[in-house]
């Protein structure tokens, strides 16, 4: 592998889906507040709130005026209360209740929030749809859930009901599979959701449920689901594309784990089936539900997806979901069906016209994907499936082909590098392409210093040839240091440390992907080798040494 480390980015992919989300622009005309103390909200008490809001329209100005006062402390603990206080017939507690209302939307984000989260925030307000959108998924991928207060206050109190659902969808597409981590998501979305009645405030509520207690949540979550399919044939225009087939789908893999396969795949198929793809927004979406799919291990299911957008998409998607599918195979050790996916891609790009092909290929950048690397990893991964089969003159011959198609593609280097019985003119030319690869990504280094992946690609490179292992360290370090949390790069920092010898290490940061992202069989399949490389050298040790 590692088209995760070349360009793809493999399980922290960005993509571009704020831009196609389908919903009309909304602005929040708040003015922002300097201070967070009316966020300090007391415990959540919807019966002292209702009692808050008829005194806001009681004779003495003082009672009116405390009711106020700390209906601001409950902050967004009150909003669906005096929402629907706005319209009441008392004109005093309606003007109250909206003044209360611009309070709180202007309570984007607190001294409390990261600097990260609060950076996202300014301005919030003055932003158009698609870049609300767009930070929505970045506060969703803060480290260590940073954002995640955030993300709640907006699915609360967002007056767009379509961002809200987007925020919502956001946290479900990017659910923690390791026990810490949903342990954490799961307090962060009752603390901070509690009370709330608004749609996709109730998906997340139920979701925590449902994981935590399926047998009894089952039945709650599938009536949910019913009625999401229901209000998408009722009113599409107000369903985020793809929220109904991903809530779907988690009650199919709730279905699955609780050993009803017959009535998963049935769920699973209905799921496929719902929200259509005719726009690209709805593409888009499909395309995020594969990528969620396939996170969560459900592999069959994700390759279902990609195949719709491949056989409904425009040229670009159609490319992009073999390309991203071909990997997942890869990634299971189907590397034939791989390699057939990526043909199908490569055939379809080359059989556009020369002005489309250009402009596609530029769009394929925007997903991370050289085009160069489509030809040159069809040929690795039929590399990859000879040596399986045993057959070294075939994947000799495969690596070559995909040296010649990208001359700069690190798992085809790596994989030359480690050839048996070289010539010295074919070692001295592989040390020249890798050489060259290291440039480019040095170059790469300098001139994005901020960005991860050219620091990992080069760790990666250098750690599984034995180049300059000092600096392939440093290299991965810094990855992680600017990408924490990401299991590729953890994953390509264990490999250094298995190069250098260093054990200990390497298997800690392998165990910490595995947590990560538990359903990739190469991370997994890393780590039983490092462990048994530990168990080697530990018997080795143990055996008495001969006498002189």
């Amino acid at each position: 592998m590692n088209a995760r480390r070349r360009m793809i980015g493999f399980w922290g992919v960005r993509l571009v889906l704020a831009a196609e989300l389908l919903v009309a622009s909304s602005v929040c005309a708040a003015a922002p507040t300097d201070s967070a103390d009316s966020l300090a909200a007391p415990p959540y008490d919807p019966k002292r709130i209702e009692q808050l809001i008829g005194q806001l329209g009681a004779e003495e100005y003082s009672v009116r005026q405390r009711a106020q006062e700390e209906l601001a402390r409950f902050g967004v603990a009150a909003y669906e209360a005096l929402n629907e206080a706005a319209n009441h017939p008392d004109f005093e507690i309606a003007s109250r209740a909206r003044y209360l209302l611009r309070l709180i939307r202007s309570q984007w984000a607190t001294d409390k929030d990261p600097p990260e989260a609060q950076k996202l925030l300014e301005g919030y307000e003055l932003l158009g749809t698609n870049e609300r959108s767009w930070r929505i998924g970045r506060l969703v991928r803060l480290p260590r859930f940073g954002g995640i207060p955030v993300v709640c206050r907006l699915i609360r109190f967002e007056k767009s009901e379509l961002l809200a659902g987007h925020a919502a969808l956001q946290i479900l597409y990017h659910e923690p599979v390791d026990r810490g981590g949903w342990a954490k998501l799961a307090s962060l979305l009752r603390e901070h959701l509690v009370g709330s009645q608004r749609r996709p405030a109730l998906w997340l509520l139920t979701y925590v449920d449902l994981r935590e207690n399926p047998g009894e949540v089952l039945g709650k979550w599938s009536k949910l689901v019913a009625e999401e399919q229901e209000f998408l044939r009722a009113s599409p225009e107000r369903m985020v594309p793809g929220a109904a087939s991903l809530l779907t789908y988690l009650l199919a893999e709730a279905y699955a784990r609780a050993g009803q396969k017959d009535k998963a795949a049935e769920t699973a198929a209905q799921a496929l089936r719902l929200g259509g793809t005719a726009e690209p927004g709805l593409l888009r979406a499909r395309f995020q539900l594969a990528l969620t799919l396939r996170r969560r291990g459900l592999h069959a299911w994700a390759e279902a997806e990609y195949r719709l957008v491949a056989d409904q998409g425009a040229a670009v998607d159609r490319v992009v979901s073999f390309v991203y599918l071909s990997e997942m195979l890869h990634d299971v050790g189907e590397s034939l069906r791989a390699a057939e996916a990526r043909r199908e891609g490569l055939k379809l790009l080359q059989n556009l016209a020369p002005a489309v092909r250009e402009q596609v290929k530029e769009s394929l950048l925007l997903y991370g994907i050289d085009p160069a690397d489509i030809a040159a990893r069809m040929h690795y991964f039929e590399a990859c499936h000879w040596l399986q089969q045993g057959d070294r003159v075939k994947h000799r011959q495969c690596l070559n082909e995909a040296i010649r198609a990208n001359s700069a593609e690190i798992d085809t280097l790596i994989a030359l590098a480690k050839l048996p019985d070289q010539t010295d003119a074919e070692r001295q030319n592989t040390r020249r392409l890798i050489d060259k690869a290291l440039l480019l990504l040095r170059r790469d280094i300098e001139e994005s210093p901020e960005d991860a992946t050219a620091y990992n690609q080069a760790a990666w490179l250098m750690g599984n040839t034995q180049r300059d292992l000092d600096e392939a360290l440093r290299l991965a370090n810094k990855a992680n240091e600017l990408s924490p949390e990401n299991a590729a790069y953890l994953d390509t920092l264990a490999h250094v440390y298995f190069a250098k010898g260093d054990l200990e290490n390497a298997i800690r940061f392998q165990e910490q992907a595995v947590e990560i992202e538990p359903h990739s069989a190469q991370i997994a399949n890393a780590l039983k080798a490092f462990r048994a490389a530990a168990e080697e050298r530990s018997t080795d040790r143990a055996k008495p040494r001969p006498e002189n």
